[in-house]
């Protein structure tokens, strides 16, 4: 019957065309694009130098990369830029800091470091050491700048960051002394003095909330220190830590349950103007002697840093020119809400004298 023709005319109705075409609409990439920029890591740098340095002496500057996200960061640079009159020191430094002889300008020399890959909330840390020329005129600022980079950020500059070195010999002042002998031994040895940070900068925090510590240790003196000595972080101390009540530890003046303190245990020696930044994240530690959950407990109004205070002796294992400037503190802290585990701190592993 030929009425089986017109029935099948409107199968192939051309109506189809129009309703596939809205499928492959270009619209489709618009909506692609604010996707992809916005899982783009964002990576901090944190840059810190050594304050002051004589002329000819050495000097260290601390690079701290953190990746604050849950996204892989893959291909990191940093590039540091430093005077011309920085002579590089490739054993102090971590090692794969190379020389970028095309980026080189009258007044400056560009160092870089690659990096492979960051985990998810990773931070690394990595040091470029150096001697001041002994030419260099006291009263000199250097500037030190760093840059980072990454594949994720398409190559672009993501973040910056600049520290200045006085070059400026160590002096102390004392008053005038009995003989020329007594004179010259008070102006020579070591002397300590220290900076204490907190992220975040601010002062009320709540219970379980993440902190991070930055501790920069200085020798401010005129002569090297050889001795090993601990730093102590106390937090809510009973009595703040004062040359007058050494030897003490930080586990020994609790006050909060649980009580929370960080040890860090100084091996390398230091040079006249010579710094070393401690942190508060993991492994960066002595962990046999610390307890610290990574944030503060409620209640916590006052933390504490004081260099050399553990030792068999009253002065600290490293006599000094000055023994009342070891240490930092950071108080009136307000640490609300509820601790979220019930940790108890319990007694800590005997810490040795240092030695």
């Amino acid at each position: 019957d030929p009425s089986v023709t017109p029935s099948a005319t409107p199968t192939r109705d051309p109506s189809v065309t129009p309703s596939a075409t809205p499928t492959r609409d270009p619209s489709v990439t618009p909506s692609a694009t604010p996707t992809a920029t916005a899982t783009t890591p964002t990576v901090l740098l944190t840059l810190r130098c050594s304050r002051q340095v004589a002329p000819g002496e050495r000097f260290t500057c601390t690079v701290i990369i953190t990746n604050p996200t849950a996204d892989t960061v893959r291909r990191i640079r940093v590039v540091l830029r430093v005077p011309r009159s920085v002579v590089f020191d490739a054993i102090r430094s971590t090692a794969n800091w190379r020389l970028l002889t095309t980026l080189q300008q009258a007044e400056t020399q560009t160092y870089a470091l690659d990096i492979e890959a960051m985990a998810p909330n990773e931070e690394l840390s990595y040091t470029f050491a150096g001697t001041i020329d002994a030419s260099v005129p006291e009263g000199t600022e250097l500037g030190v700048d760093a840059e980072l980079t990454t594949e994720n950020g398409n190559g672009q500059v993501i973040a910056a960051a600049t520290e200045s070195i006085l070059v400026q010999r160590f002096r102390v002042y004392l008053p005038l002394a009995s003989s020329q002998t007594d004179r010259s031994l008070a102006l020579q040895g070591p002397d300590f003095i220290v900076d204490l940070q907190m992220e975040p900068d601010t002062r009320t925090l709540q219970a379980g909330e993440p902190v991070i510590f930055t501790v920069v240790v200085t020798n401010r003196g005129n002569a090297t220190i050889t001795e090993g000595f601990w730093v102590d972080m106390f937090i809510n101390p009973a009595l703040p830590p004062t040359p007058s009540e050494l030897p003490t530890r930080w586990d020994l003046l609790c006050t909060l349950e649980p009580c929370f303190g960080i040890v860090w245990e100084v091996l390398e020696p230091l040079l006249p103007g010579e710094s070393i930044t401690l942190r508060s994240t993991p492994n960066s530690y002595s962990t046999d002697y610390t307890f610290w959950p990574g944030w503060l407990a409620a209640g916590t109004t006052d933390v504490y840093v004081y260099v050399d205070g553990w030792s068999t002796s009253a002065e600290g294992n490293v006599i000094e020119i000055r023994e009342d400037n070891n240490r930092a503190e950071i108080r009136g802290l307000t640490v609300q809400g509820n601790n979220p585990s019930l940790l108890q701190s319990g007694p800590r592993a005997t810490r040795p004298a240092a030695e």
